[in-house]
């Protein structure tokens, strides 16, 4: 993406669109979001300890309904996150 126009709306956006899509091409199937140092904006400056953003995070790119409650508050502090993948 060209960085003049990259920005936060974007890229959560971008991010929502594909969460979006994914959902519905495979419904009922765990899907575990992923986000690494080069997914937000600005790049790799992502902060600890700040609810506000991750929030906005969870809420813009459909995660709040992937994440299992524990995940999402440990998301909210901008920690890891782990999940069971076994299949019973």
């Amino acid at each position: 993406m060209d960085g003049s126009t990259y920005n936060e709306e974007k890229v959560l956006g971008i991010i929502h669109n594909v969460t979006q899509a994914l959902m519905a091409a495979f419904p009922n199937t765990s899907i575990y979001p992923s986000f690494g140092n080069h997914d937000p904006y600005p790049t790799n400056q992502m902060p600890i300890d700040n609810e506000h953003y991750y929030s906005s995070i969870l809420n813009a790119s459909l995660w709040n309904l992937l994440l299992p409650e524990g995940s999402k508050k440990t998301f909210l502090k901008g920690k890891q996150m782990s999940a069971d993948s076994s299949i019973s």
